[in-house]
């Protein structure tokens, strides 16, 4: 039980997959669900939305002090630790090849979309 976060293809299969990370969760439902968390399928993906996320965690990853301006963290049912602390930059540093990948899938004509459980 707990968050987990996916990025789905159009037929639903799953490209990428986190787990308790609640700041990008927070990232995904205010920038593709309008704010609304309720596990629904968010809108595409656009190659700015992954190139502006890309970039927010390569800043966070340089300096980590400006990660609560950046990409604010938040609770809810079981959504792990709010603390920036190794563990928060280990998921950053992980997440960098994920949204790398995504932009090159986008690139070459993917349709992606996140949607989230818990």
């Amino acid at each position: 039980m707990g968050l987990d976060m996916h990025i789905v293809d159009e037929m639903g299969e799953e490209v990428a997959y986190w787990r308790k990370f609640n700041a990008l969760h927070k990232w995904f439902v205010t920038h593709l669900q309008a704010g609304v968390d309720d596990c629904q399928r968010s809108r595409k993906i656009t190659l700015d939305d992954a190139e502006a996320l890309l970039y927010i965690l390569k800043e966070i990853e340089k300096n980590p002090v400006v990660a609560e301006g950046l990409m604010p963290t938040v609770t809810g049912f079981f959504f792990g630790s709010t603390n920036y602390d190794e563990y928060f930059m280990e998921d950053i540093k992980n997440s960098i090849p994920i949204i790398e990948d995504l932009i090159d899938k986008i690139k070459y004509g993917d349709s992606l979309y996140y949607q989230s459980s818990w």
